[in-house]
C-alpha cells in the first residue's frame, strides 16, 4: 500500500522515486526496497510525507487526501486500507501485547511514536534506510 501512495504521489509531482529519495536524503537503493514490500523507518516516513504534504497515515493508504476522496467518493465497495485496518483491529482484540503496546503510545509525542516505530523497526530487522 505504501508504494501505491508513493508511486502515485511522484508522479503527481512529476518527480522519479530515486530523485525523491534524494531530496530526502535516503539512499537511492530505498526505492528499490520500498517497491519489494519495505515500509521506510518512522523518521524517513515523516519527510516523505512532509515532503509530499501529506500526513502519513495518507501516505501508508491509512488516510484519504482531498484529491482522493473526491475521485473515489462514489466507491461503496471495502477497500484494501478497510481490510488491513479490520485485521488491525482484529489483532488488537485477540492479542494482549499489542493492546498494550498501543496504549502505551497514547501520551506520546509525534516525535517519540516516530523514535519507537524507528527501535521497532531496528529490532525486528525492519527498513533500515
Amino acid at each position: 500500500m505504501f508504494y501505491d501512495e508513493f508511486i502515485r504521489l511522484c508522479n503527481e509531482r512529476g518527480e522519479t522515486p530515486t530523485a525523491v529519495t534524494r531530496i530526502v536524503g535516503v539512499d537511492k537503493s530505498a526505492a528499490s526496497r520500498w517497491a519489494n514490500g519495505a515500509i521506510p523507518r518512522g523518521t524517513t516516513m515523516a519527510k516523505l510525507a512532509d515532503h509530499f504534504g501529506v500526513t502519513v497515515g495518507e501516505l501508508l493508504g491509512y488516510e484519504k487526501s482531498e484529491s482522493s476522496k473526491d475521485r473515489q467518493s462514489e466507491v461503496a465497495e471495502v477497500s484494501p486500507v478497510e481490510d488491513g485496518l479490520e485485521a488491525a483491529l482484529e489483532a488488537l482484540r485477540n492479542q494482549p501485547g499489542r493492546r498494550a503496546l498501543l496504549s502505551a503510545t497514547k501520551n506520546m509525542t509525534e516525535a517519540q511514536v516516530l523514535r519507537m516505530a524507528d527501535w521497532i523497526a531496528d529490532l525486528t530487522g525492519g527498513d533500515k534506510d
